[in-house]
């Protein structure tokens, strides 16, 4: 009987033991910057371009970049400046 509470009194404390280290897990730094969840960094943008001109070479259907343009548009590109999507739409089919 006394190896059974030992034993439980042992999970016990090995359950207590991990609440509190992932409560430290989940504690936020001193140094932590609370605005980086929310801001676009300098890879979010790197991220963007390369997952764009990768849908190019994947030859993505059109409302994948439909999706990612406001309205208006306003894109240049050399002979074909953009306004809508509806000119972005022209200029994929060319």
């Amino acid at each position: 009987m006394n190896t059974k509470l030992a034993t439980m009194l042992l999970v016990c404390l090995s359950f207590a033991s991990n609440v509190q280290a992932n409560e430290n897990l989940n504690t936020l730094s001193s140094t932590y910057d609370a605005t980086a969840r929310y801001e676009m960094s300098e890879n979010d943008v790197k991220s963007f371009v390369y997952q764009w001109f990768v849908a190019f070479d994947h030859q993505l259907e059109s409302g994948f970049y439909l999706n990612h343009l406001a309205d208006p548009v306003q894109m240049q590109y050399p002979d074909f400046p953009i306004s809508s999507k509806k000119d972005f739409l022209r200029w994929t089919r060319e």
